[in-house]
C-alpha cells in the first residue's frame, strides 16, 4: 500500500516546490522591475541571487516535467 503511494507523494512534493521556486522566482522579478532590491542586495549579491533563482526554478521545471517510471515497464524490459 505505501509503494502505491509513494510515487503520489513524490509527484505532490515535486510540484510543490515547482510552485514555490515560480513563487519565488516572481518575488525576485518584482524587485528588479521595481528596483526595490537596491534596498536589501548589493548589485553583486542580486545578481548572484537571481542567477540561482532561476536556476533553481528551470531544476524544479524540470523535475516536475519528468514522469516517474512504471514498476512493470522494467519487469518487461528484464
Amino acid at each position: 500500500m505505501l509503494g502505491t503511494d509513494l510515487p503520489d507523494a513524490l509527484e505532490s512534493a515535486t510540484h510543490g516546490l515547482r510552485d514555490l521556486a515560480l513563487r519565488r522566482h516572481a518575488y525576485y522579478l518584482e524587485l528588479l522591475r521595481s528596483g526595490r532590491w537596491r534596498h536589501y542586495f548589493s548589485e553583486q549579491q542580486f545578481a548572484d541571487r537571481l542567477r540561482d533563482v532561476v536556476l533553481l526554478t528551470r531544476r524544479w521545471n524540470g523535475l516536475a516535467s519528468v514522469s516517474a517510471p512504471a514498476v512493470h515497464d522494467e519487469k518487461s524490459a528484464a
